[in-house]
């Protein structure tokens, strides 16, 4: 699954190897603005992974350390507009307000966490623009995770009263 990403995060360092509740995660550092002599003191974090890859687990307990840290949360922000995490019909607006968002927080010199699926390439690279603008160094953290635990994950989310996104979801995540 590396290979899918690695060329998409314009990579300087790959760090292969840290492990999160067995998970992989890659760790990459994406290139900064190199005409900014700005010295560098705000992160902007991406987090990518299918739904089910404990993203969500991770960012809380990332933020809970670093109360400092912006967390972005596109299933926060849909449940905050439509009331329903799972309302797929609100995607525009769910991004368009993050993206609004990521960009005030940088703006005033916070790192910021987007906590989505962060798949599209064209998503991450707004993202990435972003940091570039306010000289904030990006970093993605990839979670991998293979179908049968993705599955897993989705009952247990769903047995806890949160949402479960389908099989075909998840495959089409995947493919």
């Amino acid at each position: 699954m590396i290979k899918k990403y690695s060329n998409q995060f314009f990579k300087t360092n790959a760090y292969d190897g840290l492990t999160e509740n067995n998970v992989n995660v890659i760790i990459y550092h994406i290139n900064m603005n190199p005409n900014s002599e700005t010295p560098i003191k705000t992160k902007l974090i991406i987090l990518v992974g299918v739904s089910g890859s404990t993203k969500s687990t991770f960012a809380e307990k990332y933020i809970k350390e670093h109360p400092n840290t912006i967390l972005l949360s596109s299933d926060a922000i849909r449940k905050a507009l439509t009331g329903d995490e799972s309302d797929q019909k609100s995607t525009p607006q769910v991004f368009s307000i993050l993206k609004y968002r990521l960009e005030q927080g940088l703006k005033i010199g916070k790192s910021v966490m987007v906590d989505a699926t962060s798949l599209n390439p064209k998503e991450r690279r707004d993202y990435i623009d972003a940091a570039k603008k306010y000289n904030a160094k990006s970093i993605a953290y990839v979670f991998e995770r293979d179908k049968s635990t993705l599955m897993k994950n989705q009952a247990t989310r769903k047995a806890s009263g949160g949402r479960e996104v389908p099989e075909f979801v998840i495959d089409k995540m995947l493919a």
